[in-house]
């Protein structure tokens, strides 16, 4: 893939990174904006076949880490390794083909376009006929779209809403919107799906529900990481937890171990852990 190297720096970088064996891997990942620093020396390692959570109180640097993985932006020092590529420095349709996709924490719907037509959009990240093959009907052009079309319902099947695939998205209930962005993250056919507060808004029964689709996303080959600040989803549904305070990282591991951890505690209440 053009500007997509093997294990080594991104083009016009002279350093290397050595591989640990995760799908994603994250080396001393520094972002700074202006005189803040978002994210200070992070390294992060998420398997292949995991649900990986990122927790923090506001303002830790949870979404900048998922913006840095996709490339919104490129960081200020440290590298991004992706199923053995380094993903940094490429542009972010590169890392769409690669294998990651992602939803955001405010729903980024064609609120006028179908359930289905909404799926498609996201087919098209592989399909391989342009504007022109679209304008004068090319019969591949016809086929992919046949093709991006079943897929849309096939996904919107899965995620459980196939019976709003006709309906604007703007009229499904906001779960269900929840659900549609999930399905056209899935129509790119990732990898690794990264979930930016995907249970924010819902009701404890909707909530109840996603945590069954993200376990079903894991268990079709999908490798989820999460950011998510209902802590009782987060302790039931991820293999293991990172924890961030202030951009670096304080914790990680079990959600047991990560939950009675003093430093945990400490940044988000406050005190210290033994404090009454």
């Amino acid at each position: 893939m053009k500007g997509l190297n093997k294990i080594g720096r991104a083009k016009g970088d002279g350093g290397s990174l050595t591989p640990r064996g995760g799908l994603l891997e994250l080396h001393q990942i520094v972002m700074r904006f202006g005189g803040v620093t978002a994210i200070n020396g992070l390294d992060l390692t998420v398997n292949a076949g995991e649900i990986f959570a990122v927790i923090g109180p506001n303002g830790a640097g949870k979404t900048t880490v998922f913006n840095v993985v996709t490339g919104v932006y490129q960081p200020t020092d440290g590298g991004v390794l992706f199923d053995g590529r380094r993903l940094d420095g490429t542009k972010r349709y590169q890392v769409t083909k690669a294998g990651v996709a992602r939803t955001f924490q405010n729903i980024r719907l064609f609120h006028n376009m179908s359930a289905v037509e909404n799926v498609m959009v996201g087919a098209d990240a592989h399909h391989r006929t342009g504007f022109v093959s679209a304008g004068i009907g090319l019969p591949r052009h016809r086929r992919e779209e046949k093709q991006g079309r079943e897929l849309a319902r096939e996904l919107l099947e899965f995620v459980g809403v196939s019976h709003r695939g006709d309906d604007a998205a703007k009229n499904l209930p906001y779960g269900d919107q929840r659900r549609l962005e999930i399905a056209r993250a899935l129509a790119t056919r990732p990898k690794l799906l990264l979930l930016d507060e995907p249970a924010a808004g819902m009701n404890p029964a909707e909530k109840e529900s996603l945590q069954g689709l993200i376990r079903k996303i894991r268990d079709s080959g999908v490798t989820v990481l999460l950011i998510e600040h209902d802590m009782r989803l987060v302790m039931g549904i991820s293999d293991r937890v990172a924890v961030l305070d202030f951009g670096q990282k304080i914790a990680e591991g079990q959600p047991r171990e990560v939950q009675n951890n003093p430093r945990v505690i400490e940044a988000y209440l406050g005190a210290p852990a033994d404090a009454s």
